[in-house]
């Protein structure tokens, strides 16, 4: 933006600093301001329509508190939206709601679905930004999986029913999808990916591992032939730090 300001201003005769002078000297008695760059003129035109609330530091998912980064640059792996797992939370971070995306991408995902759709079904939803912005104004995010309450709301608007294998999530933009990344106690990366459950298969181990080390004395045990450990537990929960680990305690037969 800078550099484009720049250019526009200053004429291309000037190839030099001695030019530069000579140019600047006679211009700057007509219009001394014809140089002066603005804070303002870095920020997006409608910027000031984006709240807070668009791109959330965190995402909230029952008592879980998840970090959020947001990173622009086409082509990578984490372009666009990530969730930051702590290793020992996940296997308590579910997959429902995610799809939603953040609301500041929201739009933007609605219209890249609708367009996803083969042509014959889509052109019953054209123009597809209008059909995106009145879906968004008649539902309630994350109260139904996105695709189950798009298909429902596309009907009742048009009365056009939207087969599920229809969508195809492969044509829209990676930017729009989230990126998960799974970090160990220190904040370092460990795995990252837009599947999360492809992420806790690969983890399975560690996240084992990790249980297994916060848990009380007792709650593992091994070689037992008879049922001499009282009643099993339905969850187990143990605070590391800032978060509370949570666990399934379960009978395996070795």
């Amino acid at each position: 933006i800078r550099d484009r300001f720049y250019d526009q201003r200053i004429s291309h005769d000037v190839i030099s600093a001695r030019h530069f002078d000579s140019w600047w000297k006679k211009v700057s008695r007509e219009t001394p301001d014809l140089l002066n760059f603005e804070k303002s003129m870095l920020i997006k035109e409608g910027a000031e329509k984006i709240s807070k609330l668009d791109y959330p530091n965190f995402w909230h998912q029952g008592n879980l508190k998840l970090r959020l980064s947001y990173q622009f640059e086409p082509g990578a792996d984490a372009d666009g939206v990530t969730v930051h797992i702590p290793l020992p939370l996940l296997n308590q971070v579910e997959e429902s709601g995610f799809e939603w995306q953040i609301p500041g991408l929201r739009r933007e995902l609605i219209i890249a679905l609708i367009k996803s759709l083969p042509k014959p079904v889509r052109r019953n939803f054209v123009p597809a930004p209008n059909y995106a912005e009145a879906f968004l104004g008649r539902v309630t995010p994350l109260e139904l999986p996105l695709l189950d309450s798009l298909e429902r709301e596309l009907r009742r608007m048009t009365g056009v029913t939207v087969d599920r294998e229809d969508w195809h999530w492969d044509q829209v933009p990676d930017h729009l999808k989230i990126t998960f990344r799974v970090v160990d106690d220190k904040n370092k990366k460990l795995k990252e990916g837009r599947s999360l459950q492809d992420l806790k298969d690969a983890l399975k181990g560690k996240v084992q591992e990790t249980l297994s080390a916060v848990a009380d004395d007792g709650i593992e045990q091994s070689g037992l032939h008879i049922w001499s450990f009282g009643q099993l537990p339905e969850s187990y929960e143990q605070k590391r730090g800032n978060y509370k680990v949570k666990a399934w305690p379960a009978l395996v037969d070795e």
